[in-house]
């Protein structure tokens, strides 16, 4: 990647190069093994600059015409014998985009690299105190920690939530307001998490930013919130693309590797045959101060067939929904092993 002009110092956006790289490989990839090497270091990857292709993923925004075109950081496209290593390099990807996709590829390996985004779509609010203010005029408030890589203003009574403003536009990749639009509760000390209403934005008085992201929220009610300690883990609807897409591809292998994060959707298996992931953490950074890994289920399976191996593969926070979803087409599917504590270990036998 690095002779592409690739930089591992992350101080500037790689994406060009690692399109460049990615399509030489193509070009020489006749009938001989390939291999695309990062060098250890931290890469930036911005979607202004990333492939594009008009795709319909499965249990996503289907065919609605406004998501058609699907960014895509790293594309293996109709290769064979391919194998992609990223050499403990870091990949941080920027607004909406999926990480990597093998399409209409055979043999096909991603290994040895994390990969993160920097601004998620999952704000994770944790509520650091409460209490209730004394006087004539007593009334509930919370304070709330918010993690780095989600932007935020403060206007009056309500909170927008930014997303990362574009280089090109200057404009969010994304915005929303106040408890955006679905909630799940995570418990970090009881390693709980649960769907349920979000109390946040109740009955707000005044929202005051305290600095360091912390942000105060008081309330018109003189009863006190009894949920310190626990995080609002808040998203939007929309799941506009996947956080990394296998689609018509035989053999295809994930190994060693973190996913800090999966934008938008997991990892999707669509009409492919014979997937193995295989020592893929599935966790936030756990510099990152954030408590969720995925907008939606980590891995989903649909349309599939031959042998799906999932081994080694901890998942010590719970993703948005589900940790492995198989279906939509996946038939004659034979669920050798299943062992979900706190980890993937699954073997999946689909004719």
């Amino acid at each position: 990647m690095d002779a592409f002009g690739a930089d591992p110092t992350g101080r500037t956006d790689s994406t060009a190069a690692v399109v460049a790289a990615l399509r030489h490989a193509k070009s020489v990839d006749h009938g001989r093994a390939v291999r695309i090497e990062f060098s250890k270091g931290t890469y930036q990857l911005y979607p202004e600059r990333a492939e594009t292709r008009e795709l319909y993923v499965s249990n996503t925004v289907g065919a609605d015409q406004r998501y058609r075109d699907k960014k895509i950081g790293l594309l293996v496209e109709d290769m064979h014998d391919v194998t992609v290593d990223g050499g403990g390099a870091k990949l941080v990807y920027h607004g909406l985009q999926t990480a990597f996709a093998s399409i209409r590829s055979t043999n096909v390996t991603f290994q040895n690299f994390s990969f993160d985004y920097a601004a998620p779509e999952v704000i994770d609010a944790t509520v650091a105190t409460t209490g209730v203010t004394s006087g004539t005029d007593a009334h509930a408030y919370r304070v709330l920690k918010i993690p780095a890589g989600s932007p935020y203003e403060v206007n009056g009574t309500h909170i927008t939530w930014l997303g990362e403003k574009s280089p090109a536009t200057g404009q969010p990749y994304w915005s929303g307001t106040d408890g955006l639009q679905y909630t799940q509760i995570h418990d970090p000390k009881a390693q709980r998490t649960w769907r349920g209403d979000n109390p946040l934005f109740n009955d707000v008085s005044k929202v005051t930013d305290l600095g360091d992201r912390r942000i105060r929220i008081d309330y018109t009610s003189a009863t006190q919130p009894t949920d310190a300690g626990l995080v609002y883990q808040m998203r939007l609807i929309e799941r506009t693309e996947p956080g990394a897409f296998i689609w018509q591809s035989k053999n295809v292998t994930m190994r060693s590797m973190n996913a800090y994060y999966l934008q938008s959707f997991g990892v999707v298996d669509q009409f492919s045959e014979n997937i193995s992931i295989d020592k893929v953490n599935f966790a936030p950074d756990p510099k990152s101060g954030r408590s969720t890994a995925s907008f939606a289920d980590f891995v989903q399976m649909s349309g599939v067939k031959g042998k799906v191996s999932i081994t080694r593969s901890p998942a010590d926070q719970p993703p948005y929904t589900s940790p492995l979803f198989v279906f939509h087409g996946s038939t004659g599917i034979k669920i050798a092993h299943n062992h979900y504590a706190k980890g993937l270990n699954t073997s999946v036998v689909a004719d």
